[in-house]
């Protein structure tokens, strides 16, 4: 904590697949943190939980709930104010956003006094709504069955249940998907897999897509991914290939990490293909990317269809 000695954590001790979080904010980069990222670990700074702590303020004092985003996040972290310092206000009520007034800010049965921390965080907070109210729509995936198709739209009936038509783009690149086999995955292969944590720090894949030459180091790296709960999706190069009575043990590496994933005889393994519109038909499996248009459409750039009848399995 700011003023504080740093805590004394040797993250050497902690297992690979730990996560460590630091609550303090100021500074947001703390020593543990620092050392733990340099340790390939995961890490959680305390700049979200600040600004979650102040949207019930911001509610009350403005009327309106804000929404704790990627882009508040940026944005607040793009304009630091001098005019505050970590710490406690005077009374319960003083406190906005965790930062203490340099002058009386509130007392506890006094009028609200605005000074210029309050204005600035306000400021913050009311441009950050605008900014999020201006932004794209994040592009997003719908998986399911083609119903039918028509001109530039596809109908589409998602594995939950919903119809979505979709406007495909000028330039939509279709994909192949089709089956291979385990023992196509080659230590040097550029794959991707959807794994769900797995016991003694191998993580057990879902499925493994195998990437041709020409899309290597496509989203190279590793994230949450919405297959299924506590899912992940890495795409990185295999670094070794070790048969056992379960399956292959992959290790995989990507720039600022690696991952061990057990590849079962049942776990699917795919690879893409070139494809095209005609690919497009009633019946066929697909995954689309996809994104949300001003007036409540979709529209689609990309198209994973299933060859041979086969479910896109990522």
């Amino acid at each position: 904590m700011h003023g504080q000695p740093a805590l004394d954590i040797d993250v050497n001790l902690l297992p690979r697949k730990a996560v460590v979080a630091d609550l303090v904010y100021v500074p947001l980069e703390t020593p543990l943190l620092a050392a733990a990222r340099a340790r390939g670990l995961k890490t959680a700074d305390g700049l979200g939980m600040l600004l979650h702590q102040a949207v019930r303020g911001f509610e009350l004092w403005f009327g309106q709930r804000p929404k704790v985003t990627s882009e508040l996040r940026a944005l607040v972290e793009s304009r630091p104010h001098k005019d505050l310092r970590p710490g406690i206000a005077p009374s319960s009520r003083g406190q906005w956003l965790g930062y203490a007034c340099p002058g009386d800010c509130f007392m506890a049965d006094r009028p609200v006094r605005f000074v210029r921390p309050l204005i600035a965080v306000a400021m913050v907070a009311a441009s950050t709504l605008y900014a999020i109210a201006q932004a794209p729509p994040s592009p997003t995936r719908v998986r399911g069955t083609i119903e039918s198709v028509g001109g530039d739209t596809i109908a589409v009936r998602s594995r939950g249940g919903e119809d979505v038509k979709l406007r495909m783009t000028g330039d939509t690149k279709v994909l192949g998907i089709t089956r291979i086999s385990l023992a196509d995955i080659k230590v040097g292969s550029f794959v991707g897999t959807t794994t769900v944590p797995g016991p003694d720090g191998v993580d057990n894949a879902v499925e493994v897509h195998v990437f041709p030459e020409n899309m290597r180091g496509t989203g190279e790296g590793s994230r949450p991914y919405d297959t299924r709960p506590n899912s992940s999706m890495t795409n990185a190069t295999v670094a070794e290939s070790v048969v056992g009575n379960d399956g292959h043990t992959l290790l995989v590496k990507y720039k600022g990490g690696e991952r061990k994933v057990l590849v079962s005889p049942e776990t699917p393994v795919v690879t893409y293909v070139p494809g095209d519109k005609s690919d497009l038909k009633a019946g066929a499996k697909v995954i689309a990317f996809i994104k949300q248009l001003p007036d409540g459409s979709f529209e689609t750039s990309r198209v994973n269809v299933g060859r041979d009848g086969l479910t896109p399995p990522m």
